[in-house]
């Protein structure tokens, strides 16, 4: 089971869910995204990719001039993370059952409609043991 949410950060009326399932998501705004993954059983080599959205860019804490993360961002728990231009990516070399979270903070930095692509969570050498979440599309405006 793999599901992702979209939570404003600064300003509750940032982030909405629309009736017909998109999310809307003011110019500007700092995006707190968490990917849920859920596991019966032990797994080795996961990884967790999240597309993001192309009017969408990460916060990536790394790096010397970036922003700080909103609350609730968490990647502590992970063996590895990255944050890419088009994607975070996460990954643990073991990971016992139960449900896992990725959150990090993302930017809403240009105006129009966008497809969120589904976000994967695999068993790196065992690819057909996999779980995807629901693509959506995002409105900023």
């Amino acid at each position: 089971m793999v599901r992702r949410t979209y939570t404003a950060v600064d300003d509750p009326k940032d982030v909405q869910k629309l009736a017909d399932g998109r999310w809307k998501v003011k110019l500007g705004a700092r995006v707190l995204v968490t990917i849920e993954a859920g596991n019966t059983t032990l797994r080795h080599a996961v990884a967790i990719v999240d597309p993001l959205p192309a009017g969408f860019e990460a916060v990536n804490t790394k790096l010397a001039n970036a922003e700080r993360a909103a609350e609730g961002s968490n990647t502590s728990s992970w063996d590895y993370q990255n944050m890419r231009d088009n994607r975070a990516e996460v990954f643990s070399m073991q990971l016992r059952e139960g449900t896992h979270v990725l959150a990090y903070t993302a930017r809403a930095t240009t105006p129009g409609v966008f497809v969120a692509a589904p976000a994967k969570a695999e068993e790196m050498y065992t690819p057909e043991t996999f779980g995807r979440s629901t693509g959506e599309t995002v409105v900023i405006e």
